[in-house]
């Protein structure tokens, strides 16, 4: 598996500045050196899951109340995937000292491009779908695919943020 750091002997932590206040703050805190990233990710991740789930749904179903769910569920991922972001990018600051590997470069690179894609989404659905259920539009197929693509960005993600936390060899 690929090595993002060594465990090491504490280096002395600096005693002023902007750095010395985080340290402080993380000592006092510790729940904030480790936890945000992994909890706050949880919600664009579930949502962006979600959206496709019940968008198919929808238009199986032709239901315009599951169609408004699954529209809510990408507004939801959307507005959480910024808030995932900054806090990745604070503990990769905190825990690897913007370190890069390729598994960061990677999550880096598939979080914008979800953040992205997540906006064309909801313009999308939000100005240019007439009939969000019309299953003869080709837009309609246009914009559930491009859920479910929003799905696999997501749970590449996932995946990589697993490789990160907890390391495997291939068998």
């Amino acid at each position: 598996f690929e090595t993002v750091g060594l465990l090491a002997s504490q280096e002395k932590q600096p005693t002023d500045g902007f750095r010395a206040r985080i340290e402080a703050f993380l000592d006092s805190y510790p729940w904030f050196r480790r936890h945000p990233h992994p909890a706050m990710v949880h919600f664009p991740v579930s949502f962006l899951i979600g959206a496709p789930v019940l968008n198919t749904l929808a238009l199986v179903a032709n239901s315009p109340r599951t169609e408004w769910a699954a529209y809510c569920c990408l507004l939801i991922a959307t507005a959480s995937i910024p808030p995932s972001i900054a806090s990745g990018y604070f503990t990769w600051w905190v825990n690897y000292e913007f370190r890069d590997s390729r598994i960061i470069a990677k999550k880096r690179l598939l979080a914008w491009l979800a953040i992205a894609v997540a906006l064309v989404e909801v313009a999308a659905r939000s100005f240019f779908l007439e009939d969000p259920i019309d299953i003869r539009s080709v837009s309609v197929w246009l914009y559930a695919g491009a859920l479910w693509g929003l799905a696999a960005i997501a749970s590449c993600i996932g995946f990589l943020g697993g490789k990160l936390v907890f390391p495997y060899e291939s068998h």
